[in-house]
């Protein structure tokens, strides 16, 4: 990619849409746009988190963490969670700090949700489903649960795993 793609001085020679719509990053395995900060996160194969702004360029915001398989940033938009292949995941800020981190045990198919005081992690393990909450306060984890299939997990408004129950004909 050419030098003035990956600079912020770029803008007065293109458009700034560009480096959102093409990332100047080497081997993207996950995208997250952060609504209200007009910024991307680009996880990386080699385990680099890269912040893309189409005003201030690139920047590098964590690494080292595996070839990353998802990305979520929290509502407050100053918090992200990255979860890598190898097993690892971890909490930090958008300014590049770096808050906790920890392992999971998932082997494919891995998801990420971050809400107010938690965080979601769910992945296939070689013989269930499962999702991992996870304490944005203390980075510990506070529940290991068993998804039957086809459930998608979700959060309660106090943080705790949801359990719909289905509906009967005729219940409000």
């Amino acid at each position: 990619m050419s030098r003035e793609v990956t600079e912020a001085h770029y803008l007065h020679e293109r458009s700034g849409l560009e480096a959102v719509l093409r990332a100047p990053v080497q081997d993207p395995t996950a995208l997250r746009w952060v609504p209200g900060r007009e910024e991307l996160i680009v996880g990386t194969r080699a385990g680099e988190l890269v912040s893309v702004d189409p005003v201030l360029g690139t920047r590098t915001i964590g690494e080292g963490l595996g070839d990353i398989a998802n990305i979520d940033v929290h509502p407050d938009r100053q918090r992200y969670l990255a979860v890598s292949r190898e097993g690892h995941f971890l909490v930090g800020t958008l300014r590049g700090e770096h808050l906790f981190s920890g392992r999971h045990p998932f082997v494919a198919g891995i998801e990420v949700t971050l809400a107010d005081k938690h965080a979601l992690i769910v992945g296939d393990e070689p013989d269930a489903r499962m999702m991992l909450v996870v304490s944005l306060e203390t980075g510990d984890v506070t529940a290991r649960v068993r998804l039957p299939a086809r459930v998608v997990a979700t959060l309660d408004p106090e943080g705790g795993p949801c359990s719909a129950a289905p509906r009967r004909p005729g219940s409000a």
